[in-house]
């Protein structure tokens, strides 16, 4: 028999095909039976039977899904529930269609974040207004981000939600960002050093997003993590702006034992600490997760200049702790309470709440090892 080509008996032929295993294609073959006078060659259409239409054996249960697999109408062809509009996360970003948003964003490498070497990799005009609103010295002390798109929040939305290209610039008066085409071009936001009280950060898996909160602003920038490694030394020149002075520590050396590699390493970094060999005290532990979740953790150091809360992401999903964190840098001299409330850690900062879940246990770890050189608050 030629290759691709089943040979069947007639009473073969009669009987429904139960022993397709699940998924299986049939090939594009003749088909042929047995006669008395010998081999004849079958039409090539073959119409199958309902059971070999749903891929089920006979061991399968299938009630009540039946009608809905051997449905005429395919499940390709279903129109998608109504969704509800995407929110618009700053006023610069907009909703729009698949060919709106190919035509205002670059692909490939092109369209990843960046520091730029030439006064051509900046946007026009972008570097003079950083360089007049904080002081930007020159184009290593920019950031940055091409236009860019983020899906619907269900998922096979046909709607995009745009945000023009995007240059932060950092320098001795603080941080602002610049907003390009398609939007009107300008600096939007500029926080002062002594403005900001917390600076936020969450990774998960290739999406990152950086967040400077102020009393009365927020600087918010969302970049692919590819180019962490060029944003970081900025951010790390503005934690040390912001928090200048240096307090003293209590005694809790940093963990070791019982932690993932992940966590020994990450309390040893630039993460926690603003310079290497900076003396640091913490407390670490694990993170309450929802059942069948992989096991995530979190830690809170605290250095002479800062308070910082790390944290895996456990509200990304159940694997997402492990190729995430979530950071919260807040200097020490704008803190004016810390408690625990529940499985909240609440840290009162510039007259706002900061409400970080790390359980019950790790919050009042933190809340009694620090409470002797931070506010501590019933």
């Amino acid at each position: 028999m030629a290759p691709g080509n089943w040979a069947l008996a007639p009473d073969t032929w009669s009987r429904p095909w139960y022993g397709l295993p699940v998924g299986v294609i049939l090939p594009p073959c003749r088909r042929r039976f047995v006669e008395d006078a010998g081999w004849r060659t079958m039409p090539p259409r073959l119409e199958l039977p309902r059971e070999v239409a749903v891929f089920r054996g006979p061991g399968w249960r299938i009630d009540g899904l039946t009608g809905l697999a051997v449905s005429p109408r395919s499940l390709l062809r279903r129109r998608p529930a109504a969704r509800p509009r995407l929110e618009l996360l700053e006023p610069w970003e907009q909703e729009v269609d698949e060919q709106t948003a190919r035509a205002h964003t670059r692909t490939g490498i092109r369209g990843f974040p960046y520091r730029p070497r030439r006064a051509e990799d900046v946007p026009g005009g972008a570097f003079d207004a950083l360089r007049q609103t904080v002081g930007a010295r020159d184009f290593r002390d920019v950031f940055v981000v091409p236009a860019h798109t983020r899906p619907g929040r269900l998922g096979g939305s046909r709607l995009h939600l745009l945000t023009p290209a995007g240059v932060l610039g950092f320098g001795p008066g603080g941080v602002a960002l610049w907003v390009g085409a398609p939007a009107e071009p300008g600096v939007r936001v500029a926080l002062r050093p002594e403005q900001v009280a917390a600076i936020q950060t969450a990774h998960v898996l290739l999406y990152a997003r950086l967040t400077i909160l102020a009393t009365d602003a927020r600087l918010n920038i969302h970049y692919n993590a590819v180019a962490e490694h060029e944003l970081h030394p900025l951010v790390l020149s503005l934690r040390r702006r912001v928090a200048p002075a240096g307090l003293d520590l209590p005694d809790a050396p940093v963990p070791d034992a019982g932690l993932p590699y992940k966590w020994r390493r990450l309390l040893t970094e630039h993460t926690a600490r603003l310079n290497d060999g900076e003396r640091a005290a913490a407390v670490a532990g694990p993170l309450p997760v929802p059942l069948r979740s992989e096991p995530a953790y979190a830690a809170v150091v605290l250095t002479p200049r800062e308070l910082v809360v790390l944290a895996d992401p456990v509200h990304a999903d159940r694997s997402g702790g492990l190729h995430g964190l979530d950071t919260h840098c807040i200097p020490r001299t704008r803190i004016e309470q810390v408690r625990m409330e529940g499985p909240l850690l609440r840290v009162r900062v510039c007259g706002a709440d900061l409400q970080l879940p790390l359980g019950e246990r790790l919050s009042a770890r933190a809340v009694h090892a620090f409470a002797g050189h931070l506010p501590v608050g019933s």
